[in-house]
């Protein structure tokens, strides 16, 4: 049976879904997006991804023309219609049809929603850690797609572009004043002496999902949790640096431009994935 997708309300194979030549989001990347992980056929925290769409639209004047309740019911259902265990969930919303660089008073949504079965982190990422490099450019902090998700992707397109060519995996963002904001596809966490430090929103960053997942569960643990201002240096000198995203969800640096990252320590790093497994399990059931 060949994938199905939906689009605008209407699932279809995915051979037939058809996305209008003057849709705001191929011509602009004027939309929003949210990819999270599906475990034991249910997508994990699709209300919380549904939420920040929905925040996001009302901040960028995007109509969804559908509620947050009934994006979230079909989306779960495509899973099942493709009948993905374990894979990843893609919704997408565009402002519409219109060219030209003013917004059209009358644009009407394009909304298409993907499941796919795999797509994953391969199992040897997470034994080895990951590999980073610097990226070349800042990102700009005060933009107002920064806390936002949008299809406007091409900077961590060409972030991510700088690792691969690196060899590597990852590319770290700095901001335009020099200090860490996150990585192209990931939020950035450092242990150093026992305490979980990450960059606050402010220096540049989309707050992750798992991002707060994790700062739960370690304060659950008794760890203490700073957000503050990171200068790049301080990742070489901590103890231990990880990554996170909804589809990676918790994994380790290991390399920087070249130099080891925290020793090989990853004792935090470790009991941090395996709750956060637990917990993504637990809500996926039996």
């Amino acid at each position: 049976m060949s994938e199905l997708v939906l689009i605008n309300g209407r699932t279809v194979p995915a051979g037939e879904a058809r996305v209008p030549v003057d849709d705001r989001g191929l011509l602009y990347g004027d939309g929003l997006f949210e990819t999270l992980r599906v475990r034991g056929g249910r997508p994990f925290r699709l209300d919380r991804h549904v939420a920040r769409l929905f925040a996001s639209c009302g901040e960028l004047a995007i109509d969804p023309a559908v509620s947050p309740d009934m994006l979230a019911v079909s989306a779960a259902q495509l899973v099942e219609a493709n009948a993905v265990s374990s894979g990843v969930l893609r919704i997408q919303i565009t402002r519409g049809r219109g060219a030209g660089p003013d917004i059209p008073d009358d644009a009407e949504p394009t909304v298409l929603v993907t499941a796919t079965s795999g797509r994953l982190y391969p199992a040897e990422l997470y034994e080895r850690g990951l590999r980073a490099v610097t990226a070349g450019f800042p990102r700009n902090e005060r933009s107002p797609l920064v806390r936002h998700k949008t299809t406007n992707y091409l900077e961590c397109v060409l972030a991510r572009r700088e690792a691969k060519l690196a060899g590597c995996d990852e590319a770290v963002m700095l901001n335009t004043v020099g200090r860490v904001a996150e990585a192209a596809a990931s939020n950035i966490f450092l242990v150093t002496d026992g305490r979980l430090v990450t960059p606050p929103p402010q220096e540049g960053l989309l707050p992750g999902i798992t991002r707060a997942d994790v700062m739960e569960l370690a304060r659950a643990e008794g760890v203490e949790v700073i957000e503050r201002p990171v200068r790049p240096e301080e990742l070489r000198e901590a103890d231990e640096v990880f990554l996170t995203n909804s589809v990676l969800e918790v994994c380790g640096l290991a390399e920087l431009d070249g130099e080891a990252v925290g020793g090989g320590a990853r004792d935090l790093t470790t009991r941090l994935a395996e709750a956060y497994a637990g917990l993504a399990s637990g809500e996926a059931g039996p």
